[in-house]
């Protein structure tokens, strides 16, 4: 089951099974972060796990707000540069020879059934 929570200009998406959660967070900035993934939560309030921090640090703050520091959130998918230090999950080279990506979310759609690809097989499992 899908649920999706909208607080002020952020979107919390619960995606549940049976005994499992997945929750993340798009943050009005439409980055994307993962709040939870383990045993099953029902969708509820989960502000607590993201607190703003106010202490010194070496970090860079992110577009340009004071304290949103992105190495200190738990985002989703690694990218090269812009204030991710972990390894990388792809690489790219624009033209300009930079290789810094800022990736943000963007939209999401939910379909009843599973969408074919084309030239791959695709199961759609049924409950019973």
């Amino acid at each position: 089951m899908i649920y999706v929570i909208e607080k002020n200009d952020e979107k919390y998406y619960f995606l549940n099974t049976n005994n499992t959660s997945i929750v993340l967070l798009k943050n009005k900035y439409d980055y994307l972060f993962i709040l939870h993934w383990g045993s099953l939560i029902s969708p509820t309030n989960l502000d607590y796990v993201l607190k703003e921090l106010n202490r010194a640090s070496y970090l860079a703050d992110a577009n340009g707000v004071k304290d949103f520091k992105l190495e200190q959130m738990p985002q989703i998918y690694p990218s090269y540069g812009y204030s991710d230090l972990r390894e990388p999950a792809f690489s790219i080279r624009y033209q300009d020879g930079s290789r810094i990506t800022d990736l943000r979310y963007d939209s999401y759609k939910i379909y009843k059934t599973k969408k074919k690809l084309k030239g791959l097989p695709t199961i759609i499992s049924k409950r019973l």
